[in-house]
């Protein structure tokens, strides 16, 4: 009877540790979500990538402005987006209500203090980080009532928004790699702005109700889901011929077979988010986390 008892007990101990265990988890990722830290963070891992894409130095320092960028204007768009989070997401928006004048004094000093690094590296640098700032401000805010904010204009916003983060992804390990050839590094571009295309329409297909709500007309609002995804998996599967051109410009077979593997992984997630009704809120670990598995798949492909 002592046995069964010594045995209950343990099991209750070890029941109550793993909820305990599980529900702080859930709270960390649950923050880190709502304060765009989880988004930052796995962009600093995509900014990463392309370093090793084109052989060039990892400079830790630009790493670290990038998560500062990434956070800064992600943190801003959040402060200019209430209205539709209050629909598509409500726990963020609480937690931007809760916290409004901490974002805001965290995007203005994220910003500067990625600008001293970039400025620390060169003049050039300096201008790449402001590209995503600029895309940021004309995206998330109203500079004029004659003015619509870009997000508001059909598929303009998203183009934008990919060719900011594409500009910055390539063009900084680009200016650090001597020698590098135009041919080598348009496929690289072209790359990332389909990955930044295709990851911020599924935001939008995820975000449809909210969009609809707020009279936003989002390309998932404009023609559907259906004609939406047929859209991104052509753009998706135009990635392979074009990067193909990298393999005779020096790029390893290993990487080469990394950057397919993200363009099967976006293809999964715009089947995901177009066929699922109930999407998940950790949706966005999945579309901005794909990078933890790219470079994982990196580094098997360097020890083998």
């Amino acid at each position: 009877m002592q046995q069964v008892d010594k045995i209950k007990y343990w099991n209750d101990v070890l029941n109550s540790f793993v909820n305990t265990s599980y529900k702080k988890i859930e709270n960390l990722v649950s923050f880190l979500l709502k304060s765009t830290l989880s988004t930052a963070i796995f962009g600093s891992l995509r900014a990463y990538y392309p370093f090793l894409l084109f052989g060039a130095v990892v400079s830790w320092n630009l790493l670290l402005a990038t998560f500062l960028v990434i956070f800064a204007v992600y943190c801003m768009n959040n402060l200019t987006d209430k209205e539709e989070d209050e629909v598509n997401s409500p726990e963020k928006a609480s937690f931007v209500n809760n916290n409004e004048k901490t974002l805001t004094f965290a995007v203005g000093s994220s910003y500067i203090i990625a600008i001293i690094l970039g400025f620390l590296d060169s003049f050039y640098t300096v201008l790449i980080l402001l590209v995503p700032l600029f895309a940021g401000v004309i995206y998330s805010i109203k500079v004029s009532s004659k003015l619509p904010r870009l997000k508001d204009i059909f598929a303009v916003k998203n183009i934008i928004i990919a060719l900011s983060w594409a500009v910055a992804t390539t063009f900084i390990p680009a200016i650090h790699t001597p020698n590098v050839s135009w041919a080598f590094i348009i496929p690289i571009l072209y790359f990332f702005f389909v990955k930044s295309f295709v990851n911020s329409v599924v935001c939008d297909i995820r975000d449809i109700e909210g969009d609809t709500a707020n009279g936003i007309r989002t390309i998932p609002v404009g023609i559907g889901k259906e004609k939406t995804k047929k859209i991104l998996s052509a753009l998706t599967f135009s990635i392979m011929p074009v990067i193909s051109i990298l393999l005779f410009y020096g790029l390893s077979l290993g990487y080469f077979i990394t950057m397919a593997f993200s363009m099967v992984n976006s293809y999964w997630h715009i089947n995901y988010v177009s066929n699922t009704k109930e999407i998940s809120k950790y949706m966005s670990l999945l579309v901005h986390g794909e990078w933890i598995f790219v470079l994982a798949l990196c580094c098997i492909i360097t020890l083998v």
